[in-house]
């Protein structure tokens, strides 16, 4: 066998043949390769997600829990949540019907934020905001929740209408955010389907196909759950989070100071859903108000006080309340209540995007104080009242 040493200078020096200069590489991604898998391994064993909901779609209704059900629902960044559906298939922890006697009885509608996704019952605003409202006006007040966990667009609550009226409710609240603008004309049904369990590199196949091998590593790369949780982390910095919001021009869009044709369209759509929405109310002489709950990007820089030129947080809020007005509604604007709340992002699921428990009880506290300064006469302070509210944290 030779001897594969050479002396250069007085010093050996090693030889690589042409196969170890081909090992070695092998050698170096397999060892990233086992590191990256171990990695992801212990994520996905410490990330348990599941859900036993069971759910239906209902045409242009939308998704529908099982009426009379329980279930428990799993995401990355919470602990399970229990939802219990009453025979309405509502999640409003009482039953539906007719309204007791004595009762202000305010019904919410919306999305999956409406619905107090991934939060304890006790820790939405839809449990909050009753107590609150109660204390502060010396009337008995009711929140009866109709919020729709998936894909409650402003489309599907325009169709469950006469749901909301069935209530009997003395006003309606309408929670709006930015995804519910953007979708505002979006069924389910009409959405394609995906093959429930289908994986990674089914879903990659089915999608655009990548035009080179480094868009297919980026592709894994963001479905990871290590890459999830390195988000999580970095998204815990609210200057982080907001240039990465801006460097994405998809997800940016509702926070330009001048919106794009796409955006100036989703208004068009909310426009024209809300429309139906706030008829059926005043048909029913039902009164109807709205109020948009910021995204978490959005709530980071109301906060900080400065954004780059060419964006506002605050160019979203002023449209929804000029669309709102228009149709006889009230709008109530708890945004400039970020300003004074200490790092309000962190009251957000990092990468999930929704309000947590503290996100719930701030949005509870900044509705009370701005439905008791709304022109709403059942909802006005009593002077008798103990206040109980405070927003500093």
């Amino acid at each position: 066998m030779k001897d594969k040493t050479a002396f250069v200078g007085g010093k050996s020096k090693a030889r690589f043949s042409a196969l170890d200069w081909l090992l070695l590489p092998l050698v170096g991604l397999l060892t990233i390769g086992i590191i990256s898998g171990t990695t992801e391994w212990i994520a996905r064993k410490e990330t348990a997600v599941y859900s036993t909901c069971e759910t239906r779609i209902d045409g242009s209704f939308g998704l529908r829990f099982t009426p009379n059900s329980t279930c428990i629902e799993k995401v990355p960044e919470g602990l399970p949540v229990r939802y219990q559906i009453n025979s309405c298939g509502h999640r409003a922890h009482m039953e539906c019907g007719a309204k007791p006697a004595g009762i202000y009885r305010i019904v919410v509608i919306g999305s999956s934020l409406a619905f107090g996704s991934r939060v304890p019952w006790e820790e939405t605003f839809p449990a909050r905001l009753p107590k609150q409202l109660s204390r502060e006006t010396g009337h008995a007040v009711e929140v009866y929740n109709e919020g729709i966990l998936e894909w409650g667009t402003p489309r599907v609550l325009a169709s469950r209408m006469n749901e909301v009226l069935a209530e009997q409710p003395d006003l309606i609240l309408v929670i709006i955010s930015p995804w519910d603008v953007e979708n505002a004309s979006v069924l389910i049904s009409e959405l394609p389907r995906r093959r429930p369990n289908q994986s990674l590199l089914a879903r990659i196949k089915a999608g655009p196909l990548p035009q080179s091998l480094l868009e297919v590593i980026r592709g894994l790369g963001k479905q990871s759950t290590a890459a999830f949780w390195l988000r999580h982390f970095i998204f815990r910095s609210q200057s982080q989070l907001v240039a990465a919001t801006l460097n994405k021009k998809e997800s940016a869009g509702f926070l330009r100071s001048d919106f794009d044709p796409a955006w100036r369209d989703h208004l068009r759509e909310f426009d024209s859903q809300f429309a139906t929405i706030a008829g059926s109310a005043a048909a029913a002489k039902v009164p109807i108000t709205a109020v948009l709950i910021p995204d978490r990007a959005e709530a980071a820089m109301v906060w900080m006080g400065t954004w780059p030129e060419g964006y506002d947080p605050y160019k979203l809020d002023r449209e929804l309340r000029s669309i709102v007005r228009s149709h006889g509604g009230v709008y109530v604007d708890i945004l400039p209540g970020f300003r004074n709340t200490p790092d309000p992002g962190d009251s957000y699921f990092p990468n999930d995007g929704h309000p947590d428990g503290n996100g719930h009880e701030l949005i509870s506290e900044l509705l009370t104080e701005s439905l008791i300064a709304s022109p709403i006469p059942a909802l006005t302070a009593s002077p008798n009242a103990q206040s109980g509210i405070g927003i500093a944290r």
